[in-house]
Parts: C-alpha cells; sequence; structure tokens
C-alpha cells in the first residue's frame, strides 16, 4: 500500500512547525501574504505585497490540519 499512497500527492498538504521550503506567495489580504500548496495555506510573516508572485523560502510556525491553514516566517526573497 505504501507504493501506491507514493505515486499520488494530496491537495492538502500539513506541515510541522520548523519545516522550513520554498514557495511562491500567491497573494496579499487582509492577513498578509498568502503562499497556497495546493488547496492549503499558508499566511507568511515578513513578506509584502511586492514579494507575491517570488519564490521564497519559509520556516513553517504553527500548522492546523484541521482548517489546511497555517503561519510561516519568511527567511529570505
Amino acid at each position: 500500500m505504501s507504493f501506491l499512497a507514493d505515486l499520488f500527492r494530496t491537495s492538502t498538504p500539513a506541515f510541522d512547525p520548523g519545516d522550513e521550503f520554498s514557495v511562491f506567495i500567491t497573494s496579499y489580504d487582509g492577513r498578509g501574504a498568502v503562499a497556497r500548496v495546493g488547496d492549503t495555506h499558508l499566511f507568511v510573516e515578513g513578506a509584502t505585497e511586492a514579494h507575491v508572485d517570488e519564490k521564497v523560502r519559509v520556516r513553517v510556525t504553527s500548522f492546523d490540519e484541521s482548517a489546511y491553514e497555517g503561519e510561516a516566517e519568511l527567511l529570505d526573497n
């Protein structure tokens, strides 16, 4: 079963605090900069409207698996 599970990606990935990776900032709204990974939203502290459509490196600070939503901090731009 693990082999089959590895063949498919989920549209709602989950993250753990401390995870670091690169994402694209897709929008900026009332809560700040947003990076969408599938249907998961990460609100990126330290990113601005100028970062929209840019690839940045982030570190996850919190994540709510039930809402597919979390917070991350900008590591570089």
